[in-house]
């Protein structure tokens, strides 16, 4: 009734009040008519603190786009860590939004019959449009974190048997060594033991 009111220019029986609707609980949303334009404020919330970073980002990066030339006829759109002061007064304990608040100014234009059902039906699946991406992105964090671990734990395997090759070769020339000290040491102590002594000491060289 209200975007019916702006898209024909009439006074609305409620304008310059803050009217709250509730699409579901913790997803309520507020308007603001006037006769010129309507404004609409979404408190946003989220109860993991994953959610809370995941939207406040998402919705910076939502408020941004719309400076691009192509999306100049939308909605002026706004985001704020805090509320607006309209919505303060009005409603206290609106104030108790951990991912911000997003406002959209609705024009006229917005609202003509070609366009009226669609900036309704817009308005009113914000919520559900911003939990869906939250979701998503999260989703696909999780998928990328998983093929990193999977990455990783490949690579270890890989690694494995050329560490123990090593520690095989290591155990291996201690062993000679050992041998070869023990073996020089017997002949040292033989009354015979130049040739055979040489013949050791290249041995252990190599």
């Amino acid at each position: 009734m209200v975007l019916r009111h702006l898209a024909s220019r009439t006074i609305p029986p409620n304008v310059g009040r803050v009217t709250a609707l509730v699409h579901q609980p913790k997803e309520s949303f507020f308007l603001i008519p006037q006769t010129e334009k309507v404004t609409v404020i979404f408190p946003m919330r989220f109860r993991d603190s994953i959610d809370i970073v995941l939207a406040t980002s998402f919705l910076q990066e939502f408020v941004e786009a719309w400076q691009a030339a192509a999306l100049r006829n939308a909605p002026l759109c706004t985001w704020s860590p805090v509320p607006p002061q309209e919505l303060k007064d009005a409603f206290p304990e609106s104030v108790a939004a951990n991912a911000g608040f997003v406002t959209f100014v609705i024009y006229p234009r917005h609202a003509d019959e070609r366009k009226l059902e669609k900036t309704a039906w817009s308005l009113s699946t914000f919520h559900a449009y911003v939990n869906y991406h939250v979701k998503c992105s999260e989703s696909f964090m999780h998928s990328k974190l998983r093929r990193r671990v999977e990455t990783l734990i490949q690579a270890l395997d890989r690694a494995k048997p050329e560490l123990e090759r090593a520690k095989s070769m290591v155990e291996g020339s201690s062993v000679k060594q050992l041998v070869c000290i023990g073996t020089l040491l017997f002949i040292k102590s033989s009354p015979i033991h130049s040739s055979p002594a040489k013949i050791v000491f290249v041995l252990c060289r190599i």
